[in-house]
């Protein structure tokens, strides 16, 4: 494993923690989240971008263009991992979660995972025309893209489905005429839009699965903004299940793709780790 390489995973693991928020906040049956793994991440986070690590080392050569970056890196640091957190609150061994902000969620981890996969796109573009280029890595951060999307619109489709009922109970109870608390709740689907029309701007993946779940979620969203009409004997309810289905079996897939490659993967950057440090006995603090 080179130095480049190990360069590039240490910047990639900020972004799995940020792909690994969004799991606070995504449907799943075991709704009990571990004191110990949320503390580990907040632990892991500090350290990457601590001084010396290769975010920080990315920042110093980096710093009018890296300026909004680190705003929200230490924003996310704040209100997703800190005693601060109104979102996730350690109670006893387990982590509550505020139901209530999984906009915010949302809004911060799929714009930094962005720019941190723009980061390491370029640092995997730098490594291959210095041919030092390990292609597994560049599947890896793939397989990762793959698995974050994946779980981000598995998670935003189920917001936007709650809110979608919300919003036609509350039009039903007013008889269909406009009122305040229907365009609240409207307003709050168009901010989840938001964040799907951002994804299918910038996502990558090619992966037919996931291009097909990609394709249900679009043609959902015209369904609910009337854009595209309902199948003949199907409403809302039924055109969900379908969609929430699939999308579960894509993020399962593209979970277990990303697994595959990174284990291995793991396994040798720890190896190099403790190989240098056995090496270098007065780096450790």
């Amino acid at each position: 494993m080179n130095t480049v390489t190990q360069y590039i995973l240490g910047i990639y693991q900020l972004n799995m923690i940020i792909r690994d928020t969004v799991t606070y906040v995504a449907p799943r049956k075991d709704q009990k989240f571990s004191k110990e793994i949320y503390e580990h991440r907040a632990r892991s986070f500090e350290l990457l971008t601590a001084e010396g690590s290769p975010f920080a080392h990315f920042i110093s050569i980096n710093q009018e263009k890296a300026e909004k970056l680190v705003q929200n890196i230490e924003e996310f640091k704040k209100e997703m991992y800190s005693p601060e957190s109104r979102i996730f609150k350690v109670v006893g061994d387990e982590v509550e979660v505020d139901h209530k902000m999984h906009y915010r969620v949302y809004e911060m981890s799929v714009g930094i995972y962005q720019t941190l996969l723009d980061v390491l796109i370029g640092y995997l573009k730098y490594a291959k025309d210095n041919k030092q280029l390990e292609h597994r890595i560049d599947e890896l951060i793939s397989a990762d893209e793959y698995y974050f999307r994946s779980l981000a619109y598995f998670a935003i489709i189920n917001d936007v489905f709650k809110l979608f009922k919300e919003f036609s109970d509350v039009m039903h109870q007013h008889k269909g005429e406009p009122n305040p608390v229907a365009k609240f709740i409207n307003e709050d689907i168009n901010k989840m839009v938001q964040l799907i029309a951002f994804m299918n701007k910038h996502n990558k993946v090619t992966n037919l699965t996931f291009k097909k779940m990609t394709d249900l979620i679009n043609a959902f969203v015209e369904h609910m903004g009337g854009q595209r009409e309902l199948p003949e004997g199907k409403g809302f309810p039924e055109l969900f299940a379908e969609l929430n289905d699939f999308a579960l079996k894509t993020l399962q897939d593209a979970e277990n793709n990303w697994r595959a490659l990174f284990i291995p993967i793991a396994k040798e950057y720890q190896d190099e780790i403790n190989k240098r440090e056995r090496k270098n006995p007065e780096d450790l603090s």
